[in-house]
């Protein structure tokens, strides 16, 4: 719902402006991230012949490409974090009548405020597809505008930094199907199975990016 989008674009703007200062949390600027090397999880799993050797060769040198675009693109947002939820998507908000409550605070900590404006958009705004619907996009824009006031910033390198998550996704997957981070074969199956689907959805995030640029440089 389009009301929704709104609403909970107007939450996160409160928390953006909320003064967390009294927690006397250590403001660090966050480690630089290293490349991943993901010629070393293809040999490996050439070794084992894991189905999703094919996959990950067919995307390896965009793998490369995306992952220090992600790296130039954290590295120039990093100079303006705060401290948010960081994983504000539909199934962490349960509602009561309209009213939202917020749950699973796990991940909350530091992050540039219009990585998680923009990453929390596209959660609300996407269909079972993974398209991403523009009203329910920009409602949820909306609501946070009306709490923040006007938005400016590099949108390329944010969109571009919304690869970090996922191609960290890619890497614990690769890690499980290898038995590297993984207890049973359950999980290691659960592994080999999220590796495909992780690459498609990194693969159809980079093609939404030109339309989510456009319209972010043309509408904001």
């Amino acid at each position: 719902m389009k009301s929704h989008c709104e609403k909970i674009g107007g939450i996160l703007a409160d928390i953006h402006r909320t003064d967390f200062s009294e927690l006397a949390i250590p403001n660090e600027k966050p480690d630089i991230e290293e490349p991943t090397v993901w010629n070393y999880y293809l040999q490996k799993g050439k070794e084992n012949r894991l189905e999703w050797v094919e996959i990950l060769l067919e995307n390896l040198d965009s793998l490369y490409d995306w992952n220090s675009s992600a790296i130039e693109a954290s590295e120039s947002l990093s100079s303006n974090i705060i401290i948010s939820h960081r994983d504000l998507d539909s199934k962490n908000v349960m509602w009561q009548l309209h009213n939202p409550v917020l749950i699973d605070w796990e991940s909350a900590g530091f992050i540039n405020p219009m990585q998680d404006l923009i990453e929390t958009a596209i959660y609300w705004s996407k269909n079972e597809k993974g398209e991403i619907n523009k009203q329910k996009f920009f409602s949820f824009i909306s609501g946070y505008k009306k709490r923040s006031g006007e938005l400016h910033s590099d949108w390329k390198m944010v969109l571009e930094n919304g690869y970090l998550g996922k191609l960290g996704w890619l890497e614990y997957s690769l890690k499980r199907s290898l038995w590297i981070e993984c207890t049973d074969k359950e999980e290691q199956q659960l592994g080999i199975t999220q590796v495909t689907e992780t690459i498609y959805e990194i693969r159809n995030y980079a093609k939404q990016i030109p339309k989510l640029l456009d319209w972010l440089n043309n509408e904001l």
